[in-house]
């Protein structure tokens, strides 16, 4: 009789089997997760370095290197501002361009071996000059100069106005029916009466000659000397008389203050038969 055979190697085998199948399904989900993070990295760098190459590329687009004259050893660009990149800032680094002079040829060209040196005369600079002629320069004719202008015509000058000792300070007229003639006042400077003055009331060929008083006359505080139709006082009539004051100079009369003309008209004519006119010393 057979014994029987035992059963658990066949468990056990069983077992294994499963463990090794979930580490083989471990293993390949690891491979397939790094193969994945491999991949974002790689995309991730190459994206780094292509937006770093177009940073790159923009910064040096806008450098613009300033001109400096023929024999300049360096320039110093003029700083632009780059635009920020989207991405993460990397450190660039930026090389400074360095202008480099460039040499100009001044070198003279070789003489080909086919060309001669020829000694060519030079033109003789002693060129002969025409000979000079006796020609009479021109004279210079004397020409008179021109006469004086006309001297201005005179102008004409004013006579001065006489200065007179005495003014006129009063002209008034009258209307009176029953006489005519002239009285009024002769003061000085301090409106005090002066006598002995000469009135002269002139018409034409003949004169009223009338003297002043050292006071009022006639009762009356307006004259200190008068001329009227009353014989007592010259026998006046009507006309037109010049009337002045005068100082008497032997029989001669100096006159001593400006003259007036009045006009004196008939008694009973409506119209005028006295004047007043007074004199002041200046």
């Amino acid at each position: 009789m057979q014994a029987p055979q035992p059963t658990t190697p066949e468990v056990f085998v069983e077992e294994l089997q499963a463990s090794n199948n979930r580490l083989r399904i471990v293993i390949i989900a690891l491979a397939a997760l790094t193969l994945f993070v491999c991949a974002c990295f790689t995309l991730f760098y190459a994206y780094s370095q292509f937006a770093q190459n177009q940073v790159v590329a923009q910064g040096n687009a806008t450098l613009t290197p300033t001109r400096t004259r023929q024999f300049a050893a360096t320039w110093t660009p003029t700083p632009t501002e780059t635009a920020q990149p989207s991405g993460t800032p990397r450190s660039t680094s930026t090389s400074t361009p360095t202008a480099t002079t460039t040499p100009t040829d001044t070198s003279v060209p070789p003489v080909p071996p086919e060309a001669t040196m020829t000694n060519t005369p030079k033109p003789p600079t002693n060129t002969p000059r025409p000979i000079p002629t006796n020609t009479r320069r021109p004279t210079n004719t004397p020409v008179p100069p021109p006469p004086p202008p006309p001297p201005p015509p005179p102008t004409a000058t004013k006579t001065p106005a006489p200065s007179y000792q005495f003014a006129i300070v009063s002209q008034r007229s009258y209307n009176n029916n029953g006489s005519l003639g002239v009285f009024g006042t002769v003061r000085d400077r301090n409106n005090n009466l002066i006598g002995d003055m000469k009135v002269l009331v002139a018409s034409s060929g003949s004169a009223f000659v009338a003297t002043s008083a050292v006071n009022f006359i006639n009762g009356s505080s307006d004259r200190n000397y008068e001329i009227s139709s009353d014989p007592k006082f010259g026998s006046m009539s009507a006309g037109t008389y010049t009337v002045f004051l005068a100082v008497k100079s032997g029989s001669d009369y100096t006159q001593i203050s400006p003259p007036v003309s009045i006009k004196v008209t008939q008694l009973n004519d409506g119209s005028t038969q006295w004047w007043g006119i007074d004199f002041k010393e200046n």
